[in-house]
């Protein structure tokens, strides 16, 4: 039986609309493709899906939706938790549970990253330019959707790690309403850290940015029984907006959708010019290969430990409880057979956690020459 499958969340293209439907989803939305030369009108249930993307062959061992599931899983609280991200400002910090921002903000930015047909084509120039052909790449693959859906399973729960470690900062912008894509995020060159990194539309008046680094605080104690997340909030001005949205539309691969017909219009001429390149996250900084293995179970440990409060002295040891984890939503977890059990780059200090994303001299491949990022050799463009 055919099913579509959204690679992008409904609800979340639901809230570039400008219409009040009881389920974003069902909103219409304001759509420019490539293939076509002008603005339509579509349900956001429309957009962004393909049929069956997600299946994968089991040969009847297993449930071969598996995948598809699994993202529903954070979706179903994804537009309450958006929608109270943009509402609990406070000064320069963000008010947001501990729990809303790790199983539901965290593997929607994550999802971003591995869940379009995009990262089919990512991870085959990877597989390509790691055997020098397509044919040495593919000779013992029968299904090549089907690998590549194997490996967003591996790649979803490596990316976890860096996403959290991440800067995360809400940018409000007031005076110009924001467009989103296909992909749900632009890359952008951040002058502030001389760094670029994801920023992601999450609504016309406001965006994620996601800056990758490799030490960060990530969790604060409020008061003695709640953890909050670590985001930062600023304004940005209309100038700033409207780079967004061009960054947006340069990197879009499929469309660009917007609250207006006009909005949308004004970013056509960016949609239609030459594409970017498509980049991998180890290109603008996040841990990719053997440093993302060393801290793949990093989202485990940190949310296990949210059943306890601030002070209890079982925090120190950020113990995996599996229970715990199965009593909320939960990534399917892929344990490695043939590797031991990694140190946590996890540390609790005075009501403050941190991550640290830290080699292990003879398993991860060799830092850069400033000790901070790793790079992929494709240059960044």
């Amino acid at each position: 039986m055919s099913k579509r499958h959204h690679y992008i969340p409904a609800c979340y293209l639901g809230r570039f609309s400008d219409e009040k439907q009881e389920k974003a989803r069902l909103q219409r939305i304001h759509v420019a493709r490539f293939t076509t030369k002008k603005v339509y009108r579509q349900k956001a249930d429309q957009v962004g899906a393909i049929n069956n993307f997600y299946r994968v062959q089991t040969n009847g061992n297993g449930n071969p939706l598996f995948l598809e599931e699994n993202w529903q899983g954070y979706e179903a609280k994804l537009a309450s938790t958006l929608d109270q991200l943009e509402e609990v400002k406070h000064g320069n910090s963000i008010d947001l549970g501990a729990e809303q921002w790790l199983r539901v903000l965290v593997p929607f930015v994550t999802g971003l990253l591995v869940r379009g047909p995009d990262f089919n084509r990512r991870f085959d120039r990877r597989l390509v330019s790691n055997f020098g052909n397509e044919e040495s790449a593919y000779r013992h693959i029968q299904d090549k959707d089907d690998n590549a859906n194997v490996a967003r399973v591996m790649e979803f729960q490596r990316l976890l790690s860096g996403i959290i470690a991440a800067d995360w900062r809400l940018l409000v912008s007031p005076e110009r309403n924001l467009i989103t894509s296909d992909l749900g995020y632009a890359i952008a060159y951040i002058p502030a850290v001389s760094r670029y990194g994801y920023v992601v539309p999450i609504s016309p008046r406001a965006a994620l940015e996601i800056i990758p680094r490799r030490r960060r605080e990530v969790l604060l104690a409020k008061g003695i029984s709640r953890w909050i997340a670590s985001i930062e909030h600023r304004a940005i001005s209309d100038q700033q907006a409207h780079a967004l949205n061009t960054a947006v539309a340069k990197r879009a691969t499929d469309f660009i959708a917007g609250r207006t017909r006009e909005e949308v219009e004004q970013y056509m001429p960016a949609l239609n010019s030459p594409r970017a390149e498509l980049l991998d996250p180890g290109q603008l900084g996040f841990p990719y290969g053997r440093l993302a293995v060393i801290h793949e179970l990093e989202w485990y440990r940190l949310t296990s430990i949210l059943q306890y409060s601030p002070g209890d002295s079982r925090i120190r040891d950020f113990e995996l409880d599996w229970a715990y984890l199965a009593s909320d939503w939960c990534p399917n977890p892929a344990i490695a057979a043939n590797l031991h059990d990694f140190p946590t780059g996890l540390e609790y200090r005075q009501g403050v956690i941190s991550l640290t994303i830290f080699d292990i001299d003879g398993f991860s491949i060799n830092r850069s020459p400033e000790g901070e990022r790793i790079w992929f050799k494709t240059p960044l463009k």
